[in-house]
């Protein structure tokens, strides 16, 4: 029995409504050439320790395989799979004990090879090794005023440019959203400041209600050296260096109302339904083009007929070129997606399938952009 078993009736309930849903997907007249469609189901083997509430994951290039990693909270581990065979490949057994034991569980990881896995957790980051050895460490000063909290994501991830890495910063005051350590001299400094317009705007004030829609969300073009910043509250792409910003891309985005709704500590539930934000942007090195992520509002009355969440709301995936115009969008139902665990591999983009049919598995849909045939 999978350890993310909901009680039979609720999973029944939750069966019979996402089949009631509506249209898995539907597509919006952007590019009339190509479509972005659900083109294949990738699943992958899980065992019984292993649930598929999944938060802390990434694509991995291991020479010629590509692989999918991931972090297991259950039995504090790391997971290897290939996905082009779907089969699981090992498994790395962190330690709680002894020399190299972890005090705090990890909070994101990086493999940058098979010898070298970043991990961040409260104390700061660690390098370990395949064989879960610690080989170094950064510790971090949680008395600095610049630094806050440490928070990646799939959508967030860390980032090693040279010898630094950069890791996503966020506080309730206007500091910096990244933070730089230097790998050579273990020093932690910051680097990417917010827009001015959250300063503006004072949108700071609702970081300290832990509202995780204003945090930003980025990718990284390793060929171009440069990241890509989305902002929830903002229709505009904004460009990189690490330190500064170069470019910034308005977004012609139909369904960004700009609505923004402030929350009370007990209504950010609502506030994420009623509200447009962009959720996350990822960049597709073998396709050469951005998948733009759009977490759409509900109507205030629509949502006073049941008490939604931020996961009950429909999302956009805006397919962007190279010069982020749109050449493709579509619209699916969140009620059968996990749009927070979406990663690019060679065969497409993958997407968490919300509804697991199969406890013994972990299940995504496959979207590709290939010629339309209406």
């Amino acid at each position: 029995m999978k350890l993310s078993v909901f009680p039979l009736i609720l999973v029944t309930i939750f069966f019979l409504f996402a089949c009631n849903a509506e249209s898995s997907y539907v597509t919006t007249g952007v590019n009339k050439e190509f479509v972005l469609k659900n083109t294949d189901q990738i699943n992958f083997p899980l065992d019984s320790m292993t649930s598929d509430n999944i938060f802390i994951a990434q694509i991995y290039q291991n020479n010629q395989i590509e692989e999918l990693v991931f972090y297991n909270e259950y039995n504090f581990s790391l997971y290897f799979y290939s996905t082009d065979k779907q089969k699981f490949l090992k498994k790395i057994q962190l330690n709680t004990k002894g020399p190299n034991a972890l005090n705090y569980a990890p909070e994101a990881i990086l493999v940058k090879n098979s010898d070298s896995i970043f991990i961040q957790t409260y104390e700061g980051v660690l390098l370990v090794n395949s064989k879960a050895e610690i080989k170094n460490k950064y510790p971090i000063n949680r008395e600095s005023p610049e630094i806050m909290a440490m928070v990646n994501s799939i959508t967030s991830p860390m980032v090693v440019v040279g010898n630094h890495l950069f890791i996503r910063n966020f506080g309730p005051r206007p500091l910096a959203q990244l933070i730089k350590l230097n790998l050579k001299t273990k020093e932690y400094t910051t680097a990417q400041q917010y827009p001015e317009i959250y300063a503006m705007n004072n949108w700071f004030s609702l970081q300290k209600l832990d509202y995780f829609n204003f945090q930003p969300r980025y990718c990284f073009v390793e060929e171009q050296n440069k990241f890509v910043f989305v902002y929830p509250p903002l229709d505009s792409i904004y460009i990189s260096n690490g330190q500064d910003f170069i470019a910034k891309i308005p977004l012609e985005n139909p369904y960004f109302d700009h609505k923004i709704i402030t929350p009370v500590r007990n209504e950010i539930g609502r506030a994420s339904s009623l509200s447009t934000f962009n959720s996350g942007i990822l960049y597709d090195t073998y396709r050469n083009v951005y998948y733009l992520i759009t977490d759409l509002a509900v109507s205030e009355e629509k949502y006073k007929q049941a008490p939604l969440t931020m996961f009950d709301t429909p999302i956009v995936i805006s397919v962007l070129n190279t010069d982020f115009d749109v050449i493709s969008r579509i619209v699916l139902n969140e009620k059968l997606y996990k749009p927070n665990f979406a990663v690019v591999t060679r065969k497409g983009l993958m997407i968490q399938n919300a509804e697991q049919t199969n406890e013994d598995e972990l299940s995504f849909s496959l979207f590709n952009l290939v010629k339309n045939e209406d």
